[in-house]
């Protein structure tokens, strides 16, 4: 009988969040992403030198990497390596004939239906069948997924806005938006709100960033106000509010709208290159003697000087038999927090282009060589930058007005707020 190849198949982002998986067995611990994800994508080590194969717990790992999607196979068993790589290069072949050489998260979400449908051919019960494209291609018959799928997003889109905008031209109305709104001042606000995540290595390389992002706006206006926002081009796996005039976005990058009235959510994206990072952070820990650590940290700020992060907080793992701590910052206050196993360094204000430097003596109660070897924790960091977009999204202009020609004050604003930023040491 074939050899089975996995209990579960895995799609991950590169942060190794699940965008899709099929389980074929319930043995695997819940917890299975999570162990691989720290295991692996999170480890000490880079990724990209990290071995196929990875036995963790009683779980045997085994991924591959295609674009920005890494394939992760996972089983319990003292399963067939070989068997399990050639199922996944077949998969990565047959999503390559499918959606072409530039398969990446993108298509997997847009597409999860037609892979779903496929993993159910090639595999059963976690044992390989049919690995082959052009066999496949014989009775799964969708060509150029995503662009379909694209395109009939694109043409239901245009249809809703061919009907939003034919109702308001006979009766002046929209759905999100009802008649005789008045207000004595109109105002209309645009806040740009990011999430950056980063994880480097011990010396300042870039391993993975990405950006999070939304659009927010708090809408004050009279009557049935239009509103276009020109953007540049550094948004992507953008998602909008119903309001928004998908045709216009798609030609020439402009937001069009007739905005509900209130706070709402203009639109989501993301972006993965091009980001700024607002913080450069560099650990050095030392072991010094038996039963002392060395901590050195520098922390510089790589945005405009007139500008000031806020709410910044740093994070250094320490050993859990921590015995005393001496520590001295050029800024701010630290301490060592013993629930969490850490030192924790705030700053109520950091100024952009400026670097500042922790030290710090870790006096041990073990012996270094003596007791469980310490794995070294990434450092962990927390922040608010106002004015600031690390995406480099730049509202080109923001321009709102009504029939009855009133005045209307605008704003725009920004913010960039930590997520996951990872320093490993």
């Amino acid at each position: 009988m074939t050899s089975c190849a996995c209990y579960a198949v895995y799609f991950l982002n590169l942060r190794g969040d699940v965008l899709i998986s099929r389980i074929y067995r319930d043995e695997l611990p819940p917890d299975a992403v999570n162990i691989f994800r720290t295991s692996v994508l999170n480890s000490r080590r880079q990724v990209s030198t990290a071995p196929p194969v990875s036995i963790v717990r009683d779980t045997t790992f085994m991924h591959t990497r295609i674009n920005d999607v890494y394939i992760m196979c996972a089983t319990k068993t003292n399963s067939n390596a070989m068997l399990s790589f050639r199922f996944m290069r077949g998969l990565c072949d047959v999503l390559r004939s499918y959606f072409g050489d530039s398969f990446c998260q993108r298509h997997v979400e847009a597409g999860f239906l037609l892979i779903y449908e496929l993993m159910d051919e090639m595999s059963d019960f976690g044992y390989p069948q049919v690995v082959d494209p052009s066999v496949l291609k014989g009775y799964i018959l969708q060509k150029n997924v995503l662009a379909d799928l694209l395109s009939s997003k694109r043409k239901e889109a245009e249809q809703q806005d061919k009907a939003n905008h034919a109702r308001m031209q006979v009766t002046g109305a929209v759905g999100w938006r009802r008649d005789g709104i008045k207000y004595k001042n109109n105002e209309i606000y645009l806040d740009i709100i990011e999430s950056v995540n980063l994880v480097t290595s011990s010396k300042g390389q870039v391993l993975r960033a990405d950006v999070n992002g939304r659009i927010v706006v708090k809408c004050f206006m009279s009557g049935m106000p239009e509103v276009k926002i020109g953007l540049n081009d550094k948004a992507s796996d953008v998602t909008f509010h119903p309001c928004v005039n998908l045709s216009k976005f798609n030609v020439d990058r402009v937001v069009s709208c007739v905005p509900p009235d209130g706070e709402f959510e203009l639109m989501r994206y993301r972006a993965t290159e091009g980001i700024s990072l607002p913080f450069k952070v560099i650990p050095v820990i030392t072991e010094r003697g038996r039963n002392r650590l060395e901590v050195m940290i520098k922390v510089k700020s790589v945005f405009n000087p007139k500008l000031w992060a806020i709410n910044v907080a740093i994070h250094i793992p320490v050993p859990k038999d921590t015995a005393r701590t001496t520590m001295e910052a050029s800024i701010g206050k630290v301490k060592y927090d013993l629930s969490k196993q850490c030192l924790v360094w705030k700053i109520k204000r950091f100024v952009g282009e400026q670097e500042h430097n922790l030290s710090a003596d870790v006096e041990l109660m073990g012996v270094l060589g003596e007791r469980e070897r310490w794995k070294r924790p990434p450092v962990q960091m927390r922040f608010d930058v106002p004015m600031f977009a690390a995406s480099g999204l730049l509202v080109q202009y923001l321009r709102a007005w009504e029939k009855t020609g009133y005045e209307v004050q605008q704003w725009v604003r920004k913010v960039t707020s930590s997520g996951e930023y990872t320093i490993r040491t």
